[in-house]
């Protein structure tokens, strides 16, 4: 099952229907759910007493409007008593409609248009924040020298690790930091997974590479990073990975083009006519903001491939 996006009978198996709670993932939270069914009937049930969000009011009301409409509609007469609020949904309706309700409160529960931090989670955040402004005031890597291509890093600071945990605890930590300090934190990336030269390039005429990482061997590896750092809802386009890619593959000096973003990339990019073969064979890589962020924890812990 995949806890971002189960289905109603998945939900339904793995809680023994209805006995057990199952785990998912609301935006990195947990949200515990129970799916049931009886002969005619099926039971829903979101909890999200463990998650940091709350519903919406008007979320919440929605849901109810359309629920009770549902019920008039189809002459459905409860068995218990259904109940819509800001910390839990409980609800039933015909079991042959089991998955569409199970799919639409899910995905309103994915809109970060209605859920809200609750205020524990509110605190939390602005501390963590308040950490990472401190840290985010020195360096997240240790220069070496200056080369024709920009600063070469010799090795990450120790605020590197401790960014990387704040950010573990609050990924929009990722969207706060300026452009500059986000390079550093994806330079640094490549120097803690052991590659032999990383380049940050200047912050103008980078012809859109920002970071150039180097692994020597039998034969040597040159990536360059073209990194976006996105607010949320803001998507990478295809005209945006193109340049990178002009730029990384005219020549032939480099490997492999990526491109690294707090966000998302625009749907379909691996349908371009351009983009396509590269991305099939490897030779251009997306890497959106969950990716980032699973590779960030990762290397925190040590894992460095």
């Amino acid at each position: 099952m995949d806890p971002r996006n189960p289905t109603f009978e998945e939900v339904r198996k793995l809680s023994r229907n209805g006995k057990d709670r199952v785990r998912i993932l609301i935006y990195g939270s947990t949200v515990e759910c129970r799916a049931k069914t009886s002969s005619t009937r099926a039971q829903i049930d979101f909890d999200l007493f463990s998650c940091n969000y709350d519903l919406r009011e008007d979320a919440r009301d929605r849901l109810w409007t359309q629920y009770n409409a549902y019920r008039d509609r189809m002459a459905f007469r409860t068995k218990m008593h259904p109940h819509f609020s800001r910390t839990s949904i409980w609800f039933d309706v015909h079991r042959n409609d089991a998955e569409f309700w199970f799919e639409k409160v899910l995905r309103e529960l994915q809109d970060p248009t209605v859920v809200a931090l609750c205020d524990a989670a509110i605190a939390l955040r602005d501390y963590l924040q308040r950490e990472a402004d401190e840290l985010l005031m020195g360096a997240l890597i240790e220069a070496e020298c200056e080369s024709d291509n920009g600063t070469i890093v010799r090795m990450i600071a120790p605020a590197w690790l401790e960014i990387v945990r704040l950010i573990q605890a609050n990924p929009r930590i990722l969207h706060a930091m300026n452009a500059r300090k986000f390079e550093e934190l994806i330079a640094g990336a490549y120097k803690h997974a052991g590659f032999d030269n990383v380049i940050l390039t200047p912050r103008s005429a980078d012809h859109g590479v920002d970071v150039i990482a180097e692994k020597h061997g039998l034969g040597q590896v040159r990536i360059v990073d073209q990194v976006k750092r996105f607010s949320p809802g803001s998507l990478v386009t295809a005209n945006d990975v193109r340049a990178l890619g002009f730029v990384a593959l005219a020549d032939g000096k480099h490997t492999k083009g990526i491109v690294t973003t707090t966000s998302s990339f625009a749907p379909r990019i691996d349908q371009d006519r351009y983009l396509g073969p590269f991305l099939e064979r490897g030779r251009i890589e997306l890497v959106d903001g969950e990716t980032l962020l699973d590779r960030l924890v990762r290397l925190m812990h040590g894992y460095t491939k």
